[in-house]
């Protein structure tokens, strides 16, 4: 029964790193407009982010103006 739950926490992360890839395909967005917009935790989002970064999917595009928290934040996007 426990192995289950593990199977099953990995596979809802790695959805949860489909959808962020998926949704930055189509946008360009800061971490937090992507975090409020497909309701995942901010932390773990950042861990999606350097995760794709480091595979060279994601890329940041320029700073600006967080329209969330109006802080200076990266813009990033999906490289295909």
């Amino acid at each position: 029964m426990k192995n289950k739950l593990i199977i099953m926490k990995i596979k809802s992360n790695r959805s949860e790193l489909k959808r962020v890839y998926e949704f930055l395909l189509n946008n360009y967005a800061t971490a937090t407009e992507v975090s409020v917009a497909l309701n995942i935790y901010r932390p773990n989002l950042c861990r999606y982010k350097r995760k794709l970064q480091k595979m060279g999917y994601l890329s940041e595009i320029g700073i600006v103006v967080c329209p969330i928290t109006k802080r200076y934040a990266a813009l990033l996007t999906s490289i295909i």
